[in-house]
């Protein structure tokens, strides 16, 4: 009985090690992918760079779904409720410094022309940086630390991705911002653990994202 137990253990620490590996290796290949557009926008220009970037990130992102997270548990009743404190604490992000300050000025600008720009920022952004960092790299992070579903165990992981996912929006020029998508992150994260999924975590990204559109065309 103990050959069997050992030999199951082996072969199911085995499984995670290899899940661990695949997922670090989709979050490495959208992180090249992010990084190479600064490099061929030299060769090719900056919006057929991006337009590249933003087709493989979509490619990358929908691969990992469906391989790891489409069966995960979606949307329902109870999700919602532990997800929707959250929903007001990113509210409280985005409008506060507007009521308090009255002003706002972020690195990103957008006009109301700029339809693929917004959709980008909107849709497909929160669905492939979900994946990506809450997905594939936090996941993969629980796992190298063998801390998946252990608690406290999870604040090192938490804060990797966090620190990652912050430092990885080059386009920010202040601390303040860089402090915002830390913060951000770490709610998302919450998130994630809270309803075992990413499509809440998608949404509350797509959430803030809006927030911060608005937040601009209301200041500018």
């Amino acid at each position: 009985m103990s050959v069997i137990n050992e030999g199951t253990e082996l072969q199911v620490g085995s499984s995670t090690q290899k899940k661990s590996f695949i997922l670090m290796c989709f979050f490495l290949a959208a992180i090249g992918n992010t990084l190479s557009s600064l490099i061929t926008s030299k060769f090719i220009g900056a919006g057929f760079a991006f337009l590249i970037m933003v087709m493989l990130e979509i490619g990358i992102g929908t691969c990992a779904y469906a391989v790891f997270y489409r069966k995960q548990n979606q949307i329902s009743g109870p999700h919602l409720k532990k997800s929707l404190p959250f929903f007001l604490l990113v509210f409280l992000m985005q409008t506060l410094p507007i009521i308090f300050t009255h002003k706002h000025t972020p690195s990103l600008h957008f006009s109301l022309s700029d339809t693929p720009g917004i959709i980008y920022f909107i849709i497909i952004s929160p669905f492939c940086e979900e994946i990506f960092y809450r997905g594939c790299l936090f996941d993969s992070l629980c796992h190298f630390c063998n801390t998946l579903g252990a608690g406290q165990g999870m604040i090192v992981p938490l804060l990797a991705t966090s620190l990652i996912f912050s430092v990885m929006h080059i386009q920010f020029s202040s601390i303040i911002e860089y402090s915002s998508v830390f913060i951000l992150s770490i709610l998302l994260i919450c998130v994630r653990v809270l309803t075992k999924g990413l499509v809440l975590p998608i949404m509350l990204h797509s959430f803030f994202n809006m927030l911060f559109i608005a937040a601009v065309y209301t200041i500018i």
